[in-house]
């Protein structure tokens, strides 16, 4: 999509697109000067062709500044005189900040997430992170030394100070995680924040103030959580087109601390596409990044080789583990198995030896019973016989009997008839 004349100067102005500068040179930018290896420092000028020099230059100068606040005998040319102390009297509630008239209090309760106010009202900026540099609100007051020093020391005014930083954090859409750290993440209202910093681009230059600020009164732990989360949602995560030369150009140079700038300048190459292109740093610097790119490539990819063998190795082995406790545990069923069967066998001969010692007793029983029944058949036998004996001999008896009685009878007979006779008293006598 074609853009207007006008709104590319407006993205310029803000930092948000390429400055074509042919002047850059690296006496702009000291983060890389203790890193010379003997090659010329002055880079060619179509290596910086697309570097924003007035950013740049800029930049230098505020870390310039910076350092003459770290000596207590260092004072303002114009400022030195200077007893109002505005900044500090309204970050202590004493004074509002002008044209407004708002009190630091009032500021932080009525205007926190009132977004559409503190996107069109311009005049706080400068009075919520005050710098040693002028503003387009001309009622406010640069930040002086003695200020800067008060400032670093008054713990309610610092407490103050990162309430403002929340307000604004929250206004773009982001949260703060740590305040010991200054992590930062995505608040919950990010994409409609998002949308609104992408859209009206001054807000580039309220966030060098804010970083800017931070590094001054206290917070420089601050600056590179922030920065790097720019970075990320701009390179990596292709959030925030119209913010990302201002992060390459302005943001990461406002941090003053020269190791961390170092590591967000080379974590923004790792993620610049594409690498011929990346301007944020001398030429020599970026041979090397590339070089430590390539051997990070290389020996990643022989970690995952050797992750791949090891892994590989690993499965091998644990296939083996497997199969060998497959085996055992064949074994060991086979082993419960036989041990079941010899079980089961024992249990069956000892069926057997019971079933036999059982059929033993059976047979032993049945014997017993067979004898007993014999003897008792025996004895009914010999009973039968002896009653069939007495009746025989009752019998014979009373055969005997009868036959006596026949005989009795008949000698009766014999002898009545006998009678009929005349017997001699001897022949009686030797009859009977």
């Amino acid at each position: 999509m074609d853009r207007s004349p006008r709104s590319l100067r407006q993205d310029r102005v803000m930092g948000n697109t390429p400055n074509f500068s042919t002047d850059y040179d690296e006496q702009y930018d000291s983060t890389w000067e203790d890193e010379s290896d003997g090659e010329e420092t002055r880079e060619s000028s179509m290596q910086w062709s697309h570097r924003n020099t007035h950013a740049a230059k800029d930049m230098q100068t505020f870390r310039h500044k910076f350092r003459k606040t770290q000596h207590d005998d260092s004072t303002d040319d114009y400022l030195e005189d200077d007893e109002e102390l505005p900044n500090l009297r309204f970050y202590q509630n004493d004074m509002p900040f002008y044209p407004d008239g708002v009190l630091i209090k009032d500021f932080h309760i009525f205007w926190f997430g009132d977004y559409d106010r503190l996107e069109y009202v311009h005049s706080y900026i400068q009075w919520l992170f005050p710098i040693q540099e002028k503003g387009m609100n001309y009622a406010s007051r640069e930040l002086s030394l003695k200020e800067i020093k008060l400032f670093r020391t008054d713990e309610e005014v610092q407490r103050r100070l990162l309430t403002s930083y929340k307000l604004m954090l929250d206004f773009y859409g982001i949260e703060l995680v740590s305040e010991d750290s200054g992590e930062v993440k995505r608040a919950k209202n990010w994409k409609e924040q998002f949308a609104n910093l992408n859209r009206n681009t001054h807000n580039n230059l309220r966030i060098i103030r804010i970083l800017k600020c931070l590094g001054l009164l206290g917070f420089r732990h601050y600056q590179k959580p922030l920065v790097h989360f720019f970075l990320e949602e701009t390179l990596v995560n292709n959030q925030l087109p119209r913010v990302k030369y201002s992060v390459l150009d302005y943001f990461m140079f406002a941090v003053l601390d020269k190791d961390e700038r170092k590591d967000l300048i080379k974590y923004a190459y790792c993620h610049f596409k594409p690498k011929e292109d990346f301007v944020w740093c001398p030429r020599r610097i970026r041979n090397k990044l590339e070089k430590e790119t390539v051997s990070h490539k290389l020996n990643a990819g022989s970690n995952e080789g050797e992750s791949s063998d090891s892994t590989s190795q690993s499965e091998q082995n644990d296939l083996m583990n497997s199969r060998v406790h497959k085996k055992n545990e064949f074994k060991t069923d086979t082993n419960e198995d036989t041990g079941n069967n010899k079980s089961l066998r024992c249990e069956s001969r000892n069926d057997e030896n019971v079933s036999g010692e059982s059929q033993d007793s059976e047979e032993q029983a049945s014997q017993h019973t067979e004898r007993d029944s014999k003897e008792n058949d025996s004895k009914e036998i010999q009973k039968s016989d002896s009653e069939s004996s007495e009746d025989s001999m009752a019998t014979g008896t009373a055969t005997n009997t009868e036959a006596n009685s026949t005989h009795y009878d008949a000698e009766k007979s014999s002898d009545q008839n006998s009678s009929k006779y005349t017997f001699s008293p001897g022949e009686a006598n030797a009859s009977s």
